[in-house]
């Protein structure tokens, strides 16, 4: 998942454990006291939208997508070390 033009992703295990996550920094980040005023949704590029938001656009800025993740695993001959 991502927010705006953060240059990195936060890694999560599945698609709805990083919907769960967002939505819950976004309604704690934006909507503290009144939470219930959001309309959130999903667009088909995995951006979540808030309906409650004036205007032509409603994107909160946090997308959620599928990333490639290199495990250890893809090595197996490459030495380990900790050095």
């Amino acid at each position: 998942m991502t927010r705006g033009e953060d240059p990195g992703a936060i890694p999560c295990e599945d698609e709805a454990t990083a919907r769960a996550w967002v939505e819950a920094q976004y309604l704690g980040s934006v909507y503290s006291e009144d939470a219930a005023a959001a309309v959130l949704r999903w667009d088909d590029d995995g951006e979540l939208m808030d309906d409650s938001i004036p205007g032509n656009y409603q994107g909160t800025g946090w997308t959620v997508r599928e990333e490639e993740v290199i495990r250890a695993a893809d090595f197996p001959n490459a030495e380990r070390s900790l050095a």
